[in-house]
């Protein structure tokens, strides 16, 4: 009987190719994990040299990216993305029903008429009948040393309300105004007329027309946070910033130079105030006479203080009234630093009634002061304008 012959099966092919790729698919997974490990160590050297802020951004992109490695977790496309420092951004798509964020516009010609641009924004307001050249050089030192955001990061836009209805019909000192208002439109300045109704004796309309009272309702109407009331003979020898953004000021709902008065100086004008169901003096409330040369109210302030003289609740005029409203309405008044003062009178007072550019010359101004009453119109000669563009716009 011969012996079986045993032969040694032959692996079949279907059983070699199936151990090839799971030793392949081992290489593979191998070599990507090891590629993940050197990404992120590599990722993770880099945060050294990032700032905090863009280093928790990568710390986050690495911890999802490791998490996505392991299948508990999606990354949201462009949800984060690494860039060069101070780069890293988060962008997110943002919610259809969110209010899209307030970029503030250029300034423009002319007024808008949708209120809520003007929130967070200082108004400054020049003060005149009509501009001449000399008002027009004026203007141009204001708005461009003033700058176009204040200290607290507000923009500031300019105003000039002029009283054009007080002239005959095509004077021509209305004609040449109206050119120079137009051509100073390309530095961003907007145009009003004042009101034709005074507030008396608020206004005081035979000297200022509706000057304050237009001021006031100008600031309501566009809903400012503040705003400078500027007359246009109130001079600063220097840059308007300077003015403007001074840290002493904070929040005060009035700021303007003031000073106390005896007796006998406001039985000139009556000045009264009802608080609660009794009528006050302005004497009585507080004696200060609040000079409005240069005057920053905040919206609040200027909102009470026209409602009531348009009710009657408050009557007075406008330097009478405004101390004695502070301290009636609970609103803060401040002072112009002294050191910032130089010959800051009222006019129509004494010498410097008629002061004029030629006189100032003469009086050897101080640079970063403030001066009134400096004329303008009608009284510039050329030699005086180039006094004007030679020295005192010199700092």
């Amino acid at each position: 009987m011969r012996k079986a012959h045993h032969q040694k099966s032959r692996p079949r092919s279907s059983d070699l190719r199936q151990n090839h790729f799971i030793v392949v698919s081992f290489a593979a997974i191998v070599v990507l994990s090891v590629a993940s490990v050197l990404k992120t160590f590599k990722m993770i050297a880099r945060l050294p040299d990032l700032p905090l802020e863009s280093r928790d951004i990568a710390l986050e992109f690495v911890a999802a990216y490791n998490d996505s490695r392991n299948g508990s977790s999606q990354i949201e496309s462009a949800s984060v993305h690494l860039a060069r420092p101070n780069e890293i951004t988060a962008m997110k798509e943002p919610s259809k029903n969110s209010t899209p964020k307030y970029t503030t516009p250029a300034l423009e010609t002319g007024p808008k008429l949708n209120n809520s641009i003007y929130e967070e924004a200082t108004a400054v307001v020049w003060i005149t009948r009509y501009v001449d050249d000399c008002a027009a050089d004026r203007l141009r030192h204001l708005i461009k040393t003033a700058g176009s955001t204040d200290n607290m990061g507000r923009r500031r836009d300019f105003w000039v309300l002029h009283h054009h209805d007080s002239f005959p019909a095509n004077d021509a000192r209305v004609v040449n105004s109206k050119r120079l208002l137009h051509s100073l439109g390309s530095l961003g300045l907007r145009v009003a007329s004042q009101g034709n109704k005074p507030i008396d004796p608020f206004d005081c309309s035979n000297e200022a027309g509706s000057s304050k009272s237009s001021f006031l309702r100008l600031l309501v109407k566009y809903s400012y946070s503040y705003g400078w009331h500027l007359e246009d003979d109130t001079f600063y020898t220097g840059p308007w910033n300077d003015i403007f953004d001074l840290p002493a000021y904070g929040d005060a709902d009035v700021v303007a130079k003031y000073e106390q008065r005896r007796h006998d100086w406001f039985k000139v004008e009556p000045c009264q105030i009802r608080v609660g169901e009794e009528d006050r003096t302005c004497e009585d409330i507080h004696p200060y006479q609040v000079l409005w040369l240069l005057l920053r109210a905040s919206l609040p302030f200027a909102k009470a203080l026209l409602s009531n003289v348009e009710s009657g609740i408050a009557s007075g005029h406008h330097e009478w009234i405004a101390a004695a409203a502070c301290r009636a309405w609970n609103f803060r008044l401040e002072t112009i630093p002294f050191e910032k003062l130089g010959t800051f009178q009222p006019g129509h007072w004494g010498e410097w009634m008629d002061t004029n550019l030629h006189k100032l010359a003469r009086l050897e101004p101080m640079p970063h002061h403030l001066y009134h009453p400096v004329k303008c119109s009608a009284h510039s000669t050329p030699e005086e304008l180039m006094y004007l563009r030679e020295h005192l716009f010199t700092f």
